[in-house]
């Protein structure tokens, strides 16, 4: 842990880019430093959004003093004047309007916790759903009557003609594509069941050919799109400092380009 304190200075505005401005470079610095402050618990981590790139010696003591004031882990300024975010609650009586003829796409949809917002919207509205994914289903067979466990003795065989010693992790690893597929089948069957009509795409986000080419295809099979929900994201279960530059460009690649 730094026995230093750690101040980020980032330029959105001042208003933490809530009023559209910024880049989301901004964004990405904050969300690191918000990361270190959660894993670094000790730490003394503090970010500072400001108006402009250059700032006077009066205008580096003012984010000095807003850094250094309370236990707010972000805040923003704006003609000296200090911004805070603050959480509110809403109105969950007050509902968008979609209904049944409606069209959304949910990106990362088939799967994980944007599987679980899918089938909520689905039994809340019964609009039609477009869910995007990285997870292909070719190749894997009738999605229908797949059977894990004998795929998995498959597997197992299969392994073991090539490979002197299957090892358990071996086995895992051949399994995931598997695996995947069926929890894209049991999201499809779940809110199909809820009334609500719904196609799976397996698209990657970061490609914007491939986005434009299945945004089209969407448009051919429901009509107009009402709204876009960008949940598709990458997980390594890591902490940041043992990640690879790989790892952390590909999670963002999939939140800021895709």
């Amino acid at each position: 842990v730094p026995d230093i304190p750690i101040l980020g200075l980032t330029q959105a505005g001042g208003r933490l880019g809530l009023d559209g401005s910024g880049t989301p470079a901004a964004g990405v610095f904050s969300g690191m430093l918000k990361a270190i402050a959660h894993e670094w618990e000790s730490s003394f981590v503090r970010i500072v959004d400001t108006q402009s790139e250059a700032l006077s010696e009066a205008g580096a003591l003012t984010v000095l003093a807003q850094a250094f004031q309370g236990d707010v882990l972000e805040c923003g300024v704006v003609s000296e004047a200090r911004i805070v975010s603050e959480a509110q609650s809403i109105n969950p009586d007050k509902s968008p309007d979609i209904g049944p003829d409606d069209t959304l796409i949910i990106t990362g949809g088939a799967r994980g916790v944007t599987a679980v917002v899918a089938r909520a919207i689905a039994q809340r509205f019964g609009c039609r759903l477009a869910l995007l994914g990285r997870t292909t289903v070719d190749g894997i067979g009738d999605l229908d009557s797949l059977d894990i466990t004998a795929e998995k003795e498959r597997l197992k065989s299969d392994l073991s003609k090539e490979h002197e010693r299957v090892t358990p992790a071996m086995v895992r690893d051949a399994l995931k594509p598997y695996l995947r597929a069926v929890a894209v089948r049991d999201t499809l069957r779940g809110i199909a069941e809820l009334g609500s009509e719904v196609a799976y795409y397996a698209c990657d986000v970061t490609d914007r050919d491939s986005v434009l080419e299945v945004v089209g295809r969407i448009r051919s099979r429901f009509g107009a799109i009402q709204g876009v929900i960008h949940g598709a994201g990458v997980e390594f279960s890591r902490k940041l400092s043992e990640k690879t530059l790989d790892e952390v460009a590909l999670t963002l690649a999939t939140k800021v380009t895709g």
